[in-house]
């Protein structure tokens, strides 16, 4: 989401806002710089999901939220070729990643969850 819109207002240097959805439709049609943010955008999220895989080797990667879900198509296999430079070669192959369930409300639903396990506790 807002990160998107960060690398590319770096990118296009027009100073118009754009949105994940609006980057990620941009990218399909095949802009350049949408491309180019989906690239970045990928680079960032691999290098993390490289150390997580490294350090823990998860049963799976699950993106959520609207960058992850909404440009799933964009983001999966940007970061795939990410981690195929920088996992430990026994792990980064076999690691799925995979759309949240929840799609785009998974923050939200995320939020939810957190204030009633609270309120059970209290």
């Amino acid at each position: 989401g807002t990160g998107i819109a960060y690398l590319a207002r770096r990118l296009y240097d027009d100073g118009l806002d754009r949105s994940a959805d609006e980057l990620a439709e941009l990218a399909r049609a095949g802009d350049k710089r949408a491309l180019k943010v989906w690239d970045e955008a990928a680079t960032y999220l691999g290098a993390g999901i490289s150390n997580l895989i490294n350090l823990f080797d998860p049963g799976a990667i699950i993106l959520g939220g609207g960058g992850g879900c909404g440009a799933f198509d964009l983001l999966e296999p940007r970061v795939r070729r990410f981690l195929a430079t920088r996992c430990m070669p026994s792990l980064g192959g076999r690691t799925p990643i995979l759309r949240a369930a929840l799609g785009e409300d998974l923050g939200v639903a995320s939020a939810v969850a957190l204030v009633q396990e609270r309120l059970e506790e209290a």
